[in-house]
């Protein structure tokens, strides 16, 4: 894999010093052909091999197919780099690319490209605004969507998702034993969460689930309910 940026020139024999990270990958022969936006591509001899290999799969038949691999064959050079990793552009591929004095060599993955130094420099100013445009100057948002419905129906929770609060009455209190102690202490009887008894005014809870069952006040056997009313069996304390 070839990776990063370097700023060679072309010596007076219109030669360019490889980078000294892309030498060993391209040490047994290379292959300079033209490549898009006017730049030059260099293959190692397996990479470009393989490359050539999937064009020529296209049928011939296909006018676009016959176009494209007469240019890339007629514009190919190839050559091995000498010991100092020098290797000789020929003119038509300096003057396709615009090749004079300054040079950009640039990592493209499975290839390396050669640029004019202003011409990248024109190019990447280009692509920068498209590359860093969707973040640039601003936070990534992350949207998190309902999940799909399970197979039972129901939604399936979403992770990290806070489950909805059940809510029996006033805010003040969240409980059905608590609302009742609060608002209607001495109340007995049956507890209907509908509105016909002491209690809440709605037969659902707020989150539409299922409606409470009926609870009971009645004190249980052997138990004396608590009352405010006044116990005959009891003198009245009076004050002093």
């Amino acid at each position: 894999m070839f990776l990063g940026t370097y700023t060679p020139r072309l010596d007076d024999k219109n030669r360019l010093v490889l980078p000294a990270r892309f030498r060993d990958a391209l040490a047994d022969g290379l292959v300079i052909t033209r490549g898009q936006e006017r730049c030059l591509c260099v293959w190692p001899v397996a990479g470009f091999t393989a490359a050539t290999e999937r064009l020529s799969a296209a049928p011939l038949t296909s006018k676009s197919a016959r176009d494209y691999l007469r240019v890339l064959f007629a514009g190919a050079h190839d050559e091995v780099p000498d010991k100092q990793g020098r290797v000789t552009v020929p003119q038509p591929l300096r003057e396709y690319a615009g090749l004079v004095r300054d040079c950009a060599v640039i990592g493209a993955n499975t290839r390396v490209e050669i640029w004019a130094a202003d011409a990248w420099e024109g190019y990447l100013a280009a692509q920068e605004d498209t590359f860093f445009g969707p973040v640039r100057g601003g936070s990534a948002r992350i949207t998190v969507s309902a999940a799909p419905p399970s197979p039972g129906g129901r939604a399936a929770p979403v992770p990290g998702a806070v489950p909805p609060v059940r809510t029996y009455g006033p805010a003040s209190s969240r409980s059905p034993a608590r609302f009742r102690r609060r608002h209607f202490p001495g109340a007995r009887g049956t507890f209907l969460p509908s509105g016909r008894g002491p209690g809440p005014t709605s037969d659902r809870p707020a989150d539409g689930g299922r409606p409470h069952r009926a609870r009971s006040l009645r004190a249980p056997p052997g138990v004396r309910p608590r009352t405010t009313a006044h116990d005959p069996g009891k003198p009245r304390k009076r004050p002093l």
